[in-house]
């Protein structure tokens, strides 16, 4: 299942940049997100949101939570 394999490989990587997951499961940003949401609802994978400035898009990344802890996202 696809939801088993995002989340096996967030652990294996640690904290991936989205477009890493875009690229490695051949993906478009709207089915990374509608496969994602159920992780991130669960508690088991959170995302950080990066803030470059006006100038530069965001970076968003992906990561697994050791323990499943309320749904967040955290804005740097």
């Amino acid at each position: 299942m696809i939801l088993k394999s995002i989340y096996e490989y967030l652990q294996q990587a640690g904290r991936v940049e989205e477009s890493a997951l875009l690229k490695h499961f051949h993906l478009r940003q709207a089915g990374l997100d509608a496969l994602i949401a159920p992780l991130m609802r669960s508690g088991k994978v959170q995302k950080s949101v990066h803030q470059r400035g006006e100038q530069l898009p965001p970076i968003i990344y992906y990561s697994t939570t050791d323990k499943q802890q309320i749904p967040a996202l955290t804005i740097v």
